[in-house]
């Protein structure tokens, strides 16, 4: 499959998430990963997106990965999830709110 551009997630469908509102800081001397699941139906794939921030919100560091499929959104909510916590262990992080 070809590389997925930016301009591609403009016609993802969007897997709302409960408690979804304004961004809050973690405790001070932490960080925060935010994570987002996109689904792709027409392309039969799905992502994901990660952003680590500080406790000042300054950007630390980010990914994007996808893989074929047309999970549920509760599914592909999981999926995030979990590669969240992959990378983030593949990163040293111990401790972070996500």
């Amino acid at each position: 499959m070809e590389e997925m551009r930016l301009v591609q997630w403009s016609g993802a469908e969007t897997v709302a998430a409960a408690g979804r509102g304004r961004w809050t800081p973690p405790e001070q001397g932490t960080y925060k990963c935010n994570v987002d699941a996109a689904i792709f139906k027409e392309q039969n794939c799905f992502g994901a997106g990660m952003c680590i921030r500080d406790h000042s919100g300054n950007f630390i560091r980010a990914q994007t990965t996808w893989t074929y499929g047309n999970p549920q959104p509760h599914e592909a909510e999981a999926w995030r999830l979990k590669a969240a916590i992959s990378w983030l262990r593949d990163l040293g992080f111990s401790s972070i709110a996500i």
